[in-house]
């Protein structure tokens, strides 16, 4: 027993020496890079690229990453919140080797408690044949900030002969982020999105993203999405632009779209942004298990489409061209997923040679709005239509300013509020009503305010 004592005794001793050498030998190469490089991060917050190994003549892009993501270490380490890069152009490679496909590979990855100024400076994804990079990796981590520089793919550039769908390169991946700020970026040339928002799962368990903003922003040029939500609780998107968004589905400007009922995306809020050319002429998409969205104060060429979307969305005061606010359920989705939307609330939008259309939703609004060479069509559901001003100044005639109709298979009657409505132009027929053994169509002010009360 005593010979073992002291055989384990011996063995601690050993490893003691072997740790205090290591950490002598780390503080003794600090002193030396110290003495010649200088201080690893200046009282500005500027990371020493010298220091770290970073280079900015593209020459190596993993050790360009690899160096950077040291120097936020370091600043981790050190409790340095303040960080920013030497203004240039930083050339990275985030993939892991060349044999196998990954589905997050990490870039430039931010610690909590940390804000990254690019300083004007271009972060450049090499070159590659791959399905996935990220620029930008805020994984896991709260109180992080990013802003002021460009975030460049390689869209133009990708080998897109790999058998892959190539739509997973993404300039920023932001997976279970908790008090996240985005701003004053260009984000362009992804093969996937520009940014996308989802959750992650750490120990076994699972982190949404929180509370995130993201302004400012110039997003374009990207083949998949500008943004993409998949979990979310709390996210606001405003003053940015986004547009060009074309190359392989779904292509939209905004999507917030769940994998399914297991997720969910609430408490959203889009606003004073412009949104313009998409391949799918698709604005803002929303799609499964989302809650309390408000969009507002839009400028968007394309639509607004609310489809399988559940429960309260507000739309109101945006400026539409050339699309509409479209907003249905099938049947399948309602029968067989159990996708049920309480509310919509379309109101004070302003749209040109736009219509807005909504179907089996419940329960809706559409209430002083302005349309121009449009229309209304709803079917399937309980709604108000009030106070909307439709015009149609075309020389082709349109069928109708407002339909309203009932075209599904069940026995369920609906109420249609209709009152106040201007519709002038060119127009087959001003209102038209379709199956009125099903459809109660109520003109009594009375009436609609207890349903708008109700709402």
């Amino acid at each position: 027993k005593k010979s073992k004592f002291i055989f384990v005794c011996i063995i601690l001793l050993i490893l003691l020496a072997i740790l205090w050498m290591y950490e002598s030998k780390i503080i003794s190469n600090e002193k030396l890079l110290k003495k010649m490089y200088g201080e690893p991060i200046a009282e500005d917050g500027t990371i020493n690229n010298a220091y770290f190994g970073i280079e900015i003549d593209g020459n190596d892009a993993k050790k360009t990453l690899a160096g950077i993501n040291k120097a936020i270490e370091y600043a981790s380490k050190n409790n340095i919140e303040n960080i920013k890069l030497e203004k240039g152009t930083y050339i990275i490679d985030s993939q892991k080797d060349q044999k196998e496909y990954h589905y997050q590979e990490k870039g430039i990855t931010l610690k909590s408690n940390m804000k990254l100024d690019l300083n004007g400076s271009t972060i450049k994804h090499l070159e590659n044949n791959r399905n996935s990079y990220s620029l930008i990796s805020i994984i896991a981590v709260n109180n992080v900030s990013i802003t002021n520089g460009i975030l460049e793919g390689d869209r133009i550039n990708h080998n897109y002969n790999n058998g892959s769908n190539n739509q997973f390169g993404h300039g920023i991946d932001l997976a279970g982020g908790q008090n996240i700020d985005i701003s004053n970026l260009e984000i362009k040339d992804m093969i996937g999105d520009g940014i996308y928002i989802t959750n992650k799962q750490v120990n076994m368990k699972y982190y949404n993203s929180e509370n995130v903003k993201i302004q400012s922003c110039d997003i374009h040029d990207c083949r998949r999405q500008g943004i993409s939500v998949i979990v979310a609780d709390g996210i606001e998107i405003y003053n940015n632009e986004i547009h060009n968004i074309k190359g392989t589905n779904p292509q939209s400007c905004i999507d917030l779209e769940t994998g399914g009922k297991d997720y969910r995306i609430e408490h959203i809020k889009i606003h004073d942004n412009k949104l313009y050319t998409s391949a799918t002429n698709i604005g803002i998409q929303i799609s499964k298990n989302i809650y309390e969205i408000f969009i507002y104060n839009n400028e968007i060429n394309g639509s607004i489409k609310t489809y399988n979307a559940e429960n309260e969305i507000n739309i109101y005061k945006n400026t539409i061209n050339n699309g509409g606010i479209i907003g249905v359920l099938s049947k399948s989705n309602i029968e067989d997923e159990k996708y049920y939307v309480k509310k919509i609330r379309v109101e004070y939008n302003i749209l040109k040679n736009s219509y807005i259309s909504l179907g089996r939703l419940n329960n809706s609004i559409i209430g002083n709005n302005e349309i121009e060479n449009g229309y209304i069509s709803v079917e399937n559901m309980n709604s108000a239509i009030y106070n909307n001003k439709i015009i149609n100044s075309e020389n082709n005639a349109k069928d109708y300013g407002i339909c309203c109709r009932v075209n599904d298979d069940n026995s369920n009657i609906y109420k249609m509020f209709i009152k106040g409505n201007n519709i002038s132009g060119n127009f087959k027929e001003l209102e038209r009503i379709e199956n009125n053994e099903r459809l109660q169509c109520v003109n009594d002010e009375e009436q609609l305010q207890d349903y708008l009360n109700n709402f």
